[in-house]
């Protein structure tokens, strides 16, 4: 801004303008009247700048004589005056500048409508903080955008702010007072633009308004609760008995003040705290009833209750025990018979609820959400009063329609004496099995022959009409062997034929695999095969004159094609072996014995897993047969000595 001599070109011109604005006025009219809003800027006495926000340009008042009002910057008011065009100039008593009439009125009612423009702190200017509380400062500008300065003066220094440009708005700032203490001055400078048409830029670039708060900082003390002792369970209807530590943790001391405990909003107790130097602690015993039927189950415990110390913080004296109350109302528990139940079968469940609080229930009501796949033949029961202490049990049947696990959830309802209502819940966990499939199994005869069929008869529950069982069998300690299946008839009932085609122990039986109604199942009995029993006949003449062929013929029933082995013993015991191989049961053999007397043949077919040996023998008795012969026979025969 710069201020112009009192006598200069400008002057001229500006006596010119008036010149001018005077010839407009009406013949012989003398004054113009003027009603106006704006924002005051500056004041001197009853004197001040108004700013008018649409032009952004400023008028000066002056009051009329007579004419008494009060203003601040800042304030918004409506201005009724008139500009009386007796003079030319007229000298600004704010800034001492000469301004042409026209920017004068001549206040004959001045109205305060509000703030446009304000500075304050949330205690209020003038209040007092103490060094380390938190403060908040608010400012507020309405109509233009305008360039803004925040300074803060403390007794050692000054210390800018904010500095920068901003649209309408109201503003807050946050800190905390700091050291030293002693007495602040907070001032917003508003830099309020101003037209070209108004005033030209070399004359002047803005109006400043400037608002002023003003606040103390004094060293402070701060109480802060740091412990509670709770000498006994807090209940309702009972006494009570607390510890209370109270810590001076401030730069100043505390005066007396007031220790509160509140249940909601009601005092139950006030005791007297003596003053606290800084960093000294006091224990302060609190005794007070807690009354029936609380509101709340929390206490609340308030150092400074009237707040008559003046802290660093005052929001750090109140401490809350959270639900430490007990609530002298029921408790249940629930319990049932039992967790696993049966695919597809009804079961009958049986839950017990058993008040284990201290106070009577009336219209408690047990109810039960079943989930998904589990119907119940029930959802809700009423189970009336329910003094401390008792028990009521309600039966429900439930149907599973799957296996696995089910969260069954169960809550009891009630309301208590004091009308208060409240809900007891809790989650079982339901399995739910498959049904257990009962077979049973036999066979017609435990001893058998190989190849001979038996029968093998079972049962299994009538329900399970239908299921189609495998047939297994397997040789003590081997691997099952799927042989078949069978089907479970209406009855219940179950048959087959097995037939052994070895000889040896067996188990047989049948098997399920399971699904979702029936469990896996599996039943057998056992079974010994014995191996045939084999007739072997060896057919041939008694006696056998020596040298000639006997024709030996051999058989085994039952009839089968097998290897043997004829042995021919001599009377002198040598022995030979003839292989021989039955066909269809039956095989001969000629042979031809070579000394006189008793010969054994001997047959043995050997057995296998179907088939027992079979032995057979008979004796043969090879006799000399005396007759006439011609000397070469005898001769040859002598020198050949033939035999078989």
């Amino acid at each position: 801004m710069r201020r112009l001599p009192a006598v200069s070109l400008l002057l001229t011109a500006l006596l010119a303008v008036a010149l001018l604005h005077s010839a407009m006025l009406a013949s012989g009219q003398t004054a113009e009247r003027r009603d106006v809003r704006g924002i005051v800027t500056r004041v001197k006495g009853m004197a001040f700048h108004l700013y008018l926000p649409e032009q952004r340009c400023f008028v000066i008042i002056v009051p009329s004589e007579g004419v008494e009002y009060s203003v601040s910057p800042g304030d918004y008011v409506r201005v009724v005056g008139y500009t009386p065009y007796v003079y030319l100039v007229k000298i600004d008593p704010i800034t001492g500048l000469v301004f042409t009439v026209d920017w004068f009125i001549w206040a004959e009612k001045v109205t305060v409508l509000g703030k446009a423009v304000d500075l304050w702190v949330d205690k209020g200017c003038g209040s007092v903080y103490s060094v380390g509380e938190r403060i908040q400062v608010f400012f507020k500008l309405s109509f233009v955008e305008a360039r803004v300065r925040l300074i803060v003066d403390k007794p050692n220094g000054r210390v800018l702010i904010l500095d920068r440009v901003l649209g309408p708005g109201t503003y807050r700032l946050e800190g905390v007072v700091g050291e030293p203490p002693g007495r602040r001055l907070l001032a917003l400078e508003v830099r309020l633009p101003l037209s070209e048409e108004c005033m030209p830029p070399e004359y002047y670039e803005y109006e400043p308004l400037l608002c002023i708060c003003v606040f103390d900082a004094v060293w402070g003390a701060d109480l802060i609760i740091k412990d509670i002792d709770v000498a006994s369970e807090l209940e309702e209807c009972s006494e009570a008995q607390l510890y209370v530590t109270i810590t001076n943790e401030g730069k100043g001391p505390a005066p007396a003040s007031t220790l509160a405990v509140l249940l909601g909003n009601t005092v139950l107790k006030e005791v007297e705290v003596p003053s606290i130097e800084p960093g000294e602690s006091r224990v302060v015993e609190l005794k007070f009833t807690i009354p029936c039927c609380t509101p709340s189950n929390d206490l609340r415990i308030v150092a400074d209750y009237y707040d008559t110390v003046r802290e660093q913080d005052e929001g750090n004296n109140e401490y809350v025990l959270r639900g430490v109350i007990r609530a002298r109302s029921p408790e249940f528990s629930i319990s049932i018979s039992r967790t696993i139940v049966t695919v597809g079968v009804k079961t009958r469940l049986r839950l017990t609820v058993t008040n284990e609080g201290r106070g009577k229930a009336t219209g408690a009501c047990l109810e039960i959400d079943p989930p998904p796949g589990l119907r119940v033949s029930q959802t809700s029961w009423d189970l009336g009063e329910l003094p401390p202490g008792a028990s009521k049990a309600v039966e429900v049947e439930v149907l599973a329609e799957r296996i696995g696990e089910y969260e069954f959830p169960v809550q009891v309802r009630y309301t208590d004496e004091c009308g208060r209502t409240g809900i007891s819940p809790k989650v079982f966990k339901l399995m739910a099995e498959r049904r257990p499939l009962k077979l049973r199994v036999e066979v017609s005869s435990s001893v058998t022959t190989v190849l001979e069929p038996v029968e093998v008869s079972g049962s299994a529950p009538p329900e399970a009409a239908g299921l189609r069982l495998e047939v297994v069998v397997r040789r003590p300690g081997g691997e099952w062997i799927k042989i078949g299946v069978v089907e479970v008839r209406e009855d219940g009932s179950f048959s087959f034929n097995f037939t052994p085609e070895k000889a040896g122990r067996y188990e047989i039986g049948v098997y399920y695999p399971g699904d979702e109604v029936w469990a896996e199942a599996q039943a057998y009995a056992s079974l010994e095969a014995k191996r045939i029993n084999v007739t072997a006949v060896l057919e041939a003449p008694s006696r056998v004159p020596l040298g000639e062929e006997v024709w030996v013929r051999i058989l085994i029933r039952p009839a089968r094609t097998a290897d043997g082995v004829l042995e021919l013993v001599a009377p002198n015991g040598s022995s030979m072996e003839i292989p021989v191989k039955l066909e269809e049961g039956e095989a001969g053999v000629s042979i031809k014995l070579d000394k006189v007397g008793s010969w054994r043949i001997k047959l043995s077919v050997p057995g296998d897993d179907v088939y027992e040996d079979g032995k057979a023998a008979l004796v043969l008795t090879v006799v000399a047969v005396r007759r006439a012969a011609s000397p070469p026979a005898v001769a040859a025969a002598i020198a050949t000595g033939a035999a078989v």
